[in-house]
């Protein structure tokens, strides 16, 4: 009897466990089987127990980082056009589709057209083929980048030395 019940003890101390399914970096969708085992020994005898299964489906994560390539306030003139540098970067568990509009905080300065361009090869230069307005980047895998660069027109009637900002503006949407 008194040996019993220090085993129990034991095992009771030994099966602190829970079943909790950590899928950090696995894909969306993907199905994870968890099923927890005992091992132990009474003497010489060994004996496994098995609890139920249990399975989890991973949740879709979307995560994205953007980063503009240059951080400092630039000069432009009146009529010009300028090129804004992104690099916009998928790093959830599910490819995505991302969509592109350009965020601005008008303060004088008049922006008369705004165009983006999609790095489609991936060298990391903005070649003349790849010189095509285009708002939707589809399919972006995971931990992987694609460079944009957003094209705004100045209007030629921009005060000069007034300030405006003007940024680009993501939003992960469904493939539809």
């Amino acid at each position: 009897m008194k040996l019993s019940k220090v085993l129990t003890l034991a095992l009771l101390g030994s099966v602190g466990f829970t079943t909790t399914a950590m899928a950090k970096g696995t894909t969306a969708g993907t199905k994870i089987l968890n099923q927890p085992v005992l091992e132990y020994s009474f003497g010489s005898v060994k004996k496994t127990t098995k609890a139920p299964a249990a399975s989890y489906i991973v949740d879709k994560v979307i995560n994205f980082t953007l980063t503009r390539s240059e951080a400092t306030e630039q000069k432009v003139v009146a009529g010009a056009t300028k090129i804004v540098e992104f690099k916009l970067a998928n790093i959830g568990n599910s490819n995505e589709n991302f969509k592109l509009s350009k965020w601005h905080n008008v303060q004088d300065v008049k922006f008369l057209s705004k165009k983006f361009y999609v790095d489609a090869n991936g060298n990391g230069v903005l070649d003349k083929a790849e010189q095509v307005d285009s708002s939707l980047i589809k399919e972006l895998a995971v931990d992987s980048f694609k460079k944009i660069w957003m094209e705004l027109k100045i209007d030629p009637k921009a005060v000069i030395n007034n300030r405006s900002d003007s940024g680009l503006l993501v939003q992960a949407v469904n493939s539809s």
